[in-house]
């Protein structure tokens, strides 16, 4: 047994990515700044983090 999003909150949750993606690709210019956004957004763990919950259940 697990947990499955509907199928609105999947269509929801491709919103709000695009909308990050817009707004991160407006703010961040190169790969060294990607990174250093990963690393504050993931409390320092950087590309090592654990994945999204979201991926848990793909």
């Amino acid at each position: 047994m697990g947990l499955h999003p509907t199928p609105k909150a999947a269509e929801n949750l491709g919103h709000l990515q695009g909308a990050w993606s817009r707004l991160l690709g407006e703010a961040v210019s190169g790969a060294a700044e990607v990174d250093a956004v990963i690393t504050a957004l993931s409390g320092g763990r950087g590309r090592d983090a654990p994945p999204h919950p979201r991926q848990l259940f793909a």
